[in-house]
């Protein structure tokens, strides 16, 4: 059972002790609140699939696949209200692809399989929706306000000739495209592999702000190195050091064979125009955080037929690279009985609080947990 301490998650009420950590190079982290029951009388504290957690003022914002809503909690975790819920109509969801809030505090939302974007004030109001260019086509990961309009993140899938950017930079009724950035060939992908190139389209990306400005943006595969974006001038760079073989291709007529008849993990295929690819991925991300300080991925690699997690650390100004932390004997588990990746880092406050998907709580059913972390002792 672990440990949980009954206090809340905002700095002016939390007291952590400065020798709640021991003095080691470890990743420490301390449960101080959860967020979620396996039976509960008002639903809104039952989970099935966390895909997000954001603050912004003193509230905290999740959501669950479950109901396609925002769920609103205060800061000592009590449930205040929703915002959106299933459907098509104005306010609705059929999927919360991404949201952020913007500098006026209006909240905004991307439904991708909807193509459109939803904007509420701070009060829930539902204030505009627009849609999203059909171009586009249900393919958007993530929306970033801007001070001329937004950044969606997307793949042109129907682009005769993809020059690999990701960033499209609209202005806020998304009629006019101003410009592209974050070239995925430049930074994670070699567009003269085809396999690679189609690679690139497939993945699953996952993205966080840091810093003052910045976008940091990874594929699902671990590649070595994190791609980021600064929005004030609008320029991208490299983090990390890039691995010479992130993959293994295998042959396709014989994959159900090799799959069959190994242990390890990371087994993909993909089929299409440009061929049929069956590969082995050498590690895999499962969370990306980030705050004004520092930056974490958090990723697995996949090795003797177990999973191994870690954490590379980065610091936020320098850019410079900190330390990989093994998070393999962690008081944590990382990786669920069926391994699978079942701790999902979604968030890191300004603390150094790191808010995290449980999809196992106790083995037992889906919650939100929060914990204290060591990370300014440990990078002292």
């Amino acid at each position: 059972m672990k440990k949980i301490i009954a206090c809340t998650f905002f700095a002016s009420l939390i007291f952590i002790s400065d020798n709640t950590f021991s003095q080691n190079k470890d990743f420490q982290l301390v449960e101080i609140q959860k967020i979620g029951s396996e039976y509960s009388e008002n639903r809104a504290y039952m989970f099935s699939n966390i895909q997000h957690i954001k603050l912004a003022v003193d509230k905290m914002y999740i959501t669950d696949s479950s109901d396609n809503a925002i769920r609103v909690f205060d800061g000592n975790g009590t449930f205040i209200h929703t915002i959106g819920g299933r459907g098509r109509g104005p306010g609705e969801f059929s999927e919360i692809t991404d949201f952020y809030f913007d500098d006026e505090n209006q909240l905004i939302v991307l439904d991708r399989r909807q193509s459109r974007v939803t904007i509420f004030d701070d009060e829930k109001n539902l204030l505009n929706t627009k849609m999203l260019p059909e171009s586009i086509h249900a393919s958007a990961q993530f929306i970033y306000p801007s001070d001329q309009g937004y950044l969606l993140a997307f793949i042109n899938l129907i682009q005769e000739k993809q020059n690999g950017h990701f960033l499209h930079y609209f202005d806020h009724s998304f009629e006019e495209k101003k410009n592209e950035f974050f070239d995925l060939y430049e930074i994670y992908f070699d567009s003269g592999n085809p396999f690679e190139a189609r690679l690139s389209k497939s993945p699953t990306y996952l993205s966080t702000t840091f810093g003052d400005n910045k976008i940091a943006m990874v594929p699902y595969i671990y590649t070595g190195t994190v791609g980021t974006f600064n929005k004030q001038v609008m320029t991208s760079s490299i983090l990390g050091i890039p691995l010479d073989d992130f993959y293994e291709k295998h042959d396709w007529d014989n994959r159900n064979q090799i799959r069959d008849n190994s242990n390890e993990s990371g087994f993909g295929s993909m089929s299409g125009r440009s061929g049929n690819y069956f590969f082995r991925m050498i590690g895999a991300t499962f969370g990306l955080v980030g705050n004004s300080n520092y930056l974490l991925h958090f990723y697995g690699r996949f090795e003797e037929g177990k999973i191994l997690p870690k954490v590379n650390i980065y610091k936020v100004g320098d850019n410079d690279f900190l330390r990989t932390i093994d998070l393999s004997d962690n008081d944590i588990s990382f990786i669920g009985v069926d391994n699978t990746f079942s701790f999902k880092p979604l968030y890191l406050d300004e603390e150094n609080r790191l808010y995290v998907a449980d999809l196992y709580y106790d083995e037992a059913y889906p919650a939100v947990l929060i914990y204290e972390t060591n990370l300014g002792q440990l990078l002292h």
